[in-house]
């Protein structure tokens, strides 16, 4: 047994029929709020991987996902559906551009939370 940590994603059997699987993708180590974090987008991202990746096993066909960080981590629901819909296009439609620099991954990172300024 380990922690999970943020960014990573395991899934589990459920034993039931109609939900088969149960994705488990953190977005805080431990609860918190995270307004100005990219937490919503790393686990976005952990979770499609990770429910494409089980496709050699048996396929997903269908992913139910709430509003990550929008309980407890007080992520306001606008900036964290843009997170996720980030980490879609990137995973889902394969619109992934990999930072050439230092501060091109700064400039990355803080469009992801960018808006979470107008929260705070």
């Amino acid at each position: 047994m380990r922690e999970l940590l943020i960014g990573e994603a395991i899934i589990v059997a459920t034993e039931d029929a109609q939900t088969p699987w149960l994705i488990c993708a953190p977005t805080m180590r431990v609860p918190m709020r995270i307004r100005t974090s990219i937490n919503a987008y790393l686990a976005m991202k952990a979770l499609l991987i990770a429910s494409r990746s089980h496709r050699a096993e048996i396929p997903i066909e269908t992913v139910a996902i709430p509003g990550l960080g929008t309980g407890i981590g007080q992520l306001a629901s606008e900036l964290a559906a843009s997170q996720m819909r980030q980490a879609y296009e990137e995973v889902i439609l394969g619109k992934t551009k990999y930072p050439g620099s230092f501060a091109e991954a700064q400039r990355m990172h803080v469009n992801l939370n960018r808006a979470a300024l107008l929260y705070d």
